[in-house]
């Protein structure tokens, strides 16, 4: 069986210091885009974003440098596949190993909360609301060491789905507020969301990939090469797939707060989401390319019966 169309991929060969320029380009231009965002975001709304603390700034620092890393490093071992002459052979190793930190973050990542992820030390009465949620609905339960009000649903096979709730969860939420919180997390389990997202993000690298293998030959014959191919994946990749991967989790967050509104009530779990603003400095109002916000959220649970 044949991959492609008119063109068979080229064997593409780069220097180390040409890879290097691809992966530079790529991270800045993603990094572009995510500035372009928040400027965006400013015209819109008339809302300074907040200053970032320098957790943050250093975060965000690795997650850039990380990038670079996993590009660089993905070109050079897409090369040493390149050598075979069967295009179906360049095509599926240049999508196996592209898929690595998708697989890694997805897959592999949730497993380490399962496993060897710690519940740090809480309250006796916190203890038991958390011991009671997750009887409830029979999912496992980690409380991890941050001091924000927030949780998350992850894993994608089913017995490594967890709810991770942070400590400022535990200490600033009431009760029924914290059900609010537990019921949305379950709603992105229960509903697959995870896996949604894993297939639209796995979908879109594969499509990627195979038009760059397809059109590689048009832009190594260009002039400077290095910089149209860190182009076509930062513009593609990393600037299109931003949004794709965003507005599908805007969606998926619509419905988790949907399914939590119908497990605890509308009026209960919009009480919650206002409170939740306050509690994060009014961090719902922000517009985000993954995340509705506060006005959208409470006008889905008022229109859902």
């Amino acid at each position: 069986m044949k991959f492609g169309g008119a063109f068979r991929p080229t064997k593409i060969y780069f220097e180390m210091d040409s890879s290097i320029i691809i992966a530079f380009i790529f991270s800045a231009i993603t990094l572009l885009v995510k500035i372009m965002i928040s400027v965006w975001v400013y015209l819109i709304t008339l809302k300074r974003p907040p200053v970032p603390s320098i957790e943050d700034v250093i975060e965000n620092a690795f997650v850039l440098i990380a990038q670079f890393l996993i590009s660089f490093g993905f070109l050079e071992l897409v090369q040493s596949f390149v050598l075979f002459d069967n295009g179906a052979t360049v095509y599926l190793a240049a999508i196996m190993i592209g898929s690595i930190p998708l697989c890694y973050s997805f897959l592999l990542h949730p497993l380490y909360y399962m496993f060897f992820g710690k519940t740090f030390s809480i309250e006796q009465d916190q203890a038991q609301i958390i011991s009671m949620l997750a009887g409830k609905e029979k999912i496992n339960i980690r409380v991890i060491n941050k001091m924000y009000v927030n949780a998350y649903a992850t894993g994608v096979i089913p017995f490594t789905k967890v709810i991770l709730i942070t400590k400022g969860a535990l200490g600033q939420l009431t009760d029924d507020e914290l059900q609010c919180l537990f019921y949305h997390e379950v709603g992105h389990l229960r509903k697959h969301h995870l896996f949604i997202l894993f297939s639209v993000n796995f979908l879109f690298l594969v499509i990627c990939m195979v038009i760059y293998l397809n059109i590689s030959h048009w832009l190594t014959s260009l002039y400077l090469p290095p910089i149209w191919v860190g182009l076509y994946w930062g513009l593609v990749y990393g600037g299109f797939g931003l949004f794709l991967s965003g507005f599908t989790q805007r969606k998926l967050e619509l419905e988790a707060d949907h399914y939590a509104s119908v497990r605890v009530g509308k009026e209960v779990y919009q009480k919650f989401l206002i409170n939740l603003n306050k509690l994060t400095d009014e961090g719902l109002e922000k517009w985000a390319v993954n995340y509705p916000s506060l006005s959208e959220r409470l006008r889905n649970v008022a229109v859902h019966q």
